[in-house]
């Protein structure tokens, strides 16, 4: 309990110093199979959350509590003509609106455990705080569907970012259940304040290509 407290108070330190006025853009070049995408995310302070906002060739908004929780999700996508509310209430995700053009009203059970629908910054929490690993629920923007997964924190290592050397947390990230064995994700976190600054691996299932991310950019207000 005195861990968690602890960690928590550390973050919210951090995040009042990284965030305090807000980041502008915190912009990231993906190649995925040589085909290369810039992508934004802005973080503004909402009342007592943040406020993160991606976007690329769709958008949406999250609103994350003090724990790092996503409290609620607004996904617009014009080209699959789709766009819905989430709002998690207990143990459910309430869904309205529309995907692929056809009305999207439905309710996903999920348990008590964390959503981390903004993995990139909610993550962030977990890498300071000390702990080994987490778990923590994703809602697939584009079939709504629910899953689990479990964080590893494999420490501190060097890496080479825009010609750079970086201390970053390396983070690993699977699934929770027996198909771990066959897929896992990297992401990279500085150490200094925790911001996401780099991931490597394939989004998809097994044979779908991979996909490296960077940080190339970060304003503040």
């Amino acid at each position: 309990m005195k861990k968690s407290l602890i960690s928590i108070l550390v973050f919210l330190f951090l995040q009042m110093s990284l965030f305090a006025e807000g980041l502008d853009g915190i912009q990231y070049r993906d190649d995925t199979d040589n085909k290369i995408s810039i992508y934004t995310l802005k973080i503004q302070n909402a009342d007592q959350n943040l406020q993160i906002h991606y976007f690329s060739d769709y958008e949406y908004y999250t609103v994350t509590n003090a724990q790092s929780e996503t409290v609620s999700m607004n996904f617009r996508n014009s080209i699959y003509d789709s766009e819905y509310n989430a709002v998690r209430k207990s143990d459910i995700i309430s869904i309205s609106g529309k995907i692929n053009g056809k009305i999207a009203d439905k309710e996903i059970k999920i348990d008590s455990g964390s959503w981390y629908q903004a993995a990139e910054y909610s993550l962030m929490n977990f890498v300071l705080s000390g702990e080994k690993s987490c778990k923590y629920w994703l809602v697939s923007p584009a079939d709504l569907k629910a899953t689990k997964f479990v964080a590893y924190n494999e420490g501190i290592e060097t890496i080479t970012l825009n010609k750079s050397k970086v201390q970053a947390y390396r983070v690993r990230v699977t699934l929770d259940n027996w198909m771990s064995v066959f897929w896992s994700v990297n992401y990279w976190f500085r150490a200094s304040d925790g911001l996401y600054i780099r991931f490597e691996g394939a989004r998809g299932a097994p044979g779908t290509p991979k996909t490296l991310v960077e940080i190339i950019g970060e304003q503040e207000i």
